[in-house]
């Protein structure tokens, strides 16, 4: 099926939310703005509108991937290299977005010739409904484990500065696939699926997985180049 343009130009979007609010925690970071501008209600929501933009994109239309394990074998070796990094860095990442989206990814391809989703619009209905039941209790359950830790359950003292496990993500992720599954019904009756954009408006979007895995050093190099502490 034909490239849909405007999920590009949406992950475009999603992008430079993601790039925003990276800024803001960088300059967090080099105290040039208060805890409030990176941790408070509004860029905490500017985070979340980015990652799951990316998840439920990625959901909708990992059906048109030739080879989707091999991308989540790819994606998830990003996330491995950005959990290298930080933790040289003094910070940690476990299971972030890209580790999460690469496990999901592989499930995807390995499953698919043998699991059929449910096409009724109650499945839908059911991945949102049981997405915010898990997202709202998500940090309520400890165990005594570490090998919980991609499925939602953390332990007593758990950090990550970026934590995205595969419950609840997972369910958006699902909810994303049977979007896609719609995608070429909806296509002939929803005009702006089929809508060409200027290649600049989808540039982002078409070039996420790098400029996620680059823009961050910039950032974080341009504030110790300018406030250097």
């Amino acid at each position: 099926m034909k490239r849909i343009e405007v999920l590009d130009v949406w992950r475009s979007l999603a992008v430079l939310l993601m790039m925003a609010y990276h800024l803001l925690y960088d300059l967090y970071v080099f105290d040039v703005v208060e805890r409030s501008a990176a941790f408070g209600f509004w860029p905490v929501m500017l985070r979340y509108a980015a990652s799951a933009s990316f998840i439920f994109i990625s959901g909708a239309v990992v059906r048109f991937s030739r080879n989707p394990i091999r991308r989540g074998a790819i994606v998830f070796c990003c996330g491995m290299i950005i959990s290298i990094v930080t933790n040289f860095m003094g910070s940690i990442v476990v299971f972030g977005v890209l580790h999460c989206l690469g496990v999901l990814m592989i499930v995807y391809g390995l499953i698919k010739n043998k699991v059929k989703l449910p096409k009724g619009i109650w499945f839908a209905i059911l991945c949102l409904v049981l997405f915010a039941v898990c997202f709202h209790y998500r940090s309520e359950i400890k165990v005594d484990t570490k090998l919980l830790v991609p499925f939602g359950l953390t332990y007593e003292g758990f950090y990550s500065a970026d934590y995205y496990p595969l419950l609840p993500w997972g369910l958006l992720f699902t909810f994303g696939i049977w979007f896609g599954d719609k995608l070429p019904a909806l296509r002939e009756r929803w005009s702006l699926l089929s809508r060409s954009f200027h290649p600049a408006w989808s540039f982002l979007g078409r070039h996420s997985l790098i400029i996620y895995l680059a823009h961050q050093p910039v950032f974080y190099g341009l504030c110790a180049l300018i406030w250097g502490r």
